[in-house]
């Protein structure tokens, strides 16, 4: 409140109203699989289209190498065919694995003057296609004012840093080839460069007519980087490990290289410590890139990080450190520990929900019963048959796992209708053909069972034909029920988290109701609820004696109860969510 310290007219804001809670995302999705190339730790990397799934992890994989773990970069394609528009991708890669490696070294006749080592970015066969040249290049160019032995005094000093090799030209006369000399500089003062010639000790004389035709360039390098159709081109890259443009600071750019040096540079031409005959560049092939194992079933193991720690988890570990995806599959892998360990991250996390493939070699009722009833999770959900689409790699038809697609259906679904429409009788885009066919006496055999049937109906096209969880739970069969939760659960969390330093009081209690009543509302007004009225549709309550004691006000927590009508059934789906407020002394 303002201090009314004088007399006058004072004007005060304030805020009326109550606070909008806004409905989080659930159309990101979250793939698990084998790649060509890309990240293997740290965080997943976001892709938005299938062009920038190509540029981070490369294009279809082959049958004939990689087998049944060719289906990532199929999923994604389909993923964003049937209406997705943003995923997380983390590429799982074998043990044995190998990145692409170069060395160059810089020599001088006998003497070493240390070695530069490219890496791939990433391992795989892929960096064997890196090629690198490197030639010198020159920048910062000055005349020269004076000389005094070894102390230059130049007209301008402040591109210069103590350790850059500079070249001095000098031109004696009109017409006549320039004399070079490489420098290093040993110390700076001013205008005044001291500098050293590493093979003599002694600096080319420079005669007072000479100044105007004299100068100084730092000695740089231009590197250029190709791998395929990408090119990468670096110019003037500092060899000198104090410099602001030092190698490996400007090559922490590329999307196709780690680079590390290990440097004793003196002063002799970069050409020579390069090896490069004049005019020409210095070419380099990475080499000895390897794929691994890459025929290696996925196990539960390749997706446990090795350490625990934020920014460095690998597999589905990785997915930790994200809060908006929403949608898991881990595509063509029917592997049931990996399956319960991907179940396990959704259930763990509270926010997101699992979509599993079957063995696309299963086609019988018994053989996908004994599968579904390996599960039993209200945050997971199994399509089958497989998708026959087209393969660039194989130039012809291929079959691959529907998870990707039901991934792009759940988001089309979310974003045209909303969360609460149960993601069926939707057509799938860029199916051309079916697995195995089933007749509507085996749909409503599976289908209870909590398979989820895709099938092609005469006129219809190829649709999703289910919308079961696999929770033996009546109250948590459909699909559409456990997302929305999640959805409602996730966005009052989120837009609340402000009241963790709140007075833990009647007029917060009150707050908080209306808060929340008004998004339910507006959630009931859009269909997602039940009920003729908002009193059948939801309640909330918040307050000491109903959902709260005052041992639990004491001890920071603040318990809110909700109850929501589904569209399912009509009848409430109950609960709880606790946050912890801050305990003053």
């Amino acid at each position: 409140m303002l201090e009314y310290l004088s007399p006058g007219v004072y004007v005060e804001a304030f805020e009326n109203g109550i606070k909008e809670i806004k409905g989080v995302g659930t159309s990101t999705a979250g793939f698990i699989g084998m790649a060509e190339k890309g990240r293997t730790q740290g965080i997943p990397v976001l892709i938005t289209s299938v062009g920038d799934f190509q540029t981070n992890f490369g294009g279809q994989l082959s049958v004939a190498e990689y087998n049944k773990n060719r289906y990532l970069s199929y999923a994604v394609e389909s993923f964003f065919a049937n209406g997705g528009s943003k995923c997380y991708v983390m590429r799982i890669s074998p043990d044995d694995a190998e990145a692409a490696t170069g060395v160059i070294e810089l020599n001088a006749g006998d003497e070493s003057h240390g070695e530069i080592t490219f890496t791939a970015a990433s391992e795989g066969k892929w960096g064997n296609g890196i090629g690198i040249s490197l030639e010198e290049s020159f920048s910062a160019k000055t005349g020269i004012e004076k000389q005094d032995g070894p102390k230059l005094t130049v007209k301008n000093h402040s591109d210069y840093l103590v350790g850059d090799l500079l070249k001095l030209t000098v031109i004696e006369e009109e017409g006549a080839a320039p004399e070079c000399n490489y420098l290093l500089i040993k110390e700076i003062n001013g205008n005044i460069l001291t500098v050293a010639d590493e093979i003599s000790d002694n600096v080319v004389s420079i005669t007072d007519n000479q100044y105007p035709q004299s100068f100084l360039q730092i000695c740089t390098v231009h590197i250029r980087v190709t791998c395929g159709s990408t090119i990468e081109v670096f110019e003037n890259v500092s060899l000198n490990l104090l410099s602001p443009v030092f190698l490996t600071k400007i090559l922490a750019k590329s999307s196709l290289l780690k680079v590390s040096a290990d440097l004793t540079l003196k002063s002799q031409a970069l050409g020579q410590q390069l090896g490069v005959e004049k005019g020409k560049a210095k070419l380099l092939d990475l080499s000895n890139g390897e794929n691994g194992a890459v025929l290696t079933p996925l196990s539960a193991d390749m997706l446990k990080s090795q350490n625990d720690i934020a920014g460095a988890r690998t597999g589905l570990d990785a997915f930790k450190e994200l809060n908006d995806v929403s949608i898991m599959a881990i595509p063509g892998c029917h592997d049931a520990e990996v399956q319960k360990a991907l179940i396990a991250h959704c259930e763990a996390m509270g926010n997101r929900f699992a979509i599993l493939d079957t063995d696309v070699a299963d086609k019988e009722i018994s053989q996908l019963t004994a599968y579904k009833d390996k599960f039993d999770s209200t945050y997971a959900a199994i399509y089958h048959p497989w998708l026959q689409t087209y393969s660039g790699v194989e130039k012809g038809s291929t079959l691959i796992p529907p998870s990707g697609a039901m991934a792009g259906i759940y988001a089309r679904t979310d974003n045209t209708r909303g969360i609460w429409k149960a993601p069926a009788n939707e057509i799938i885009r860029g199916a051309t053909g079916l697995s195995a066919n089933y007749s509507d006496a085996v749909q409503s055999e599976l289908s209870p069972k909590g398979i989820n049937l895709i099938r092609a109906l005469p006129g219809q096209g190829i649709r999703v034909g289910g919308a079961r969880t696999l929770s033996a739970n009546r109250n948590w069969k459909y699909i559409n029920t456990r997302r929305l939760f999640i959805y409602i659960e996730e966005s009052i969390k989120a837009a609340t988290s402000w009241v963790v330093f709140e007075p833990n009081n009647e007029l917060l209690w009150t707050y908080m109701k209306g808060m929340i009543e008004t998004f339910l509302t507006e959630m009931w007004r859009s269909g997602a609820l039940v009920g003729s009225c908002v009193g059948e549709a939801f309640f909330v309550n918040i307050g000491k004696g109903s959902t709260m004691t005052e041992d639990d006000i004491l001890n920071g927590r603040l318990i809110y109860s909700i109850g929501i009508a589904t569209v399912r059934p009509a009848e409430y789906g109950i609960f709880k969510i606790i946050q912890k407020m801050q305990v003053f002394d």
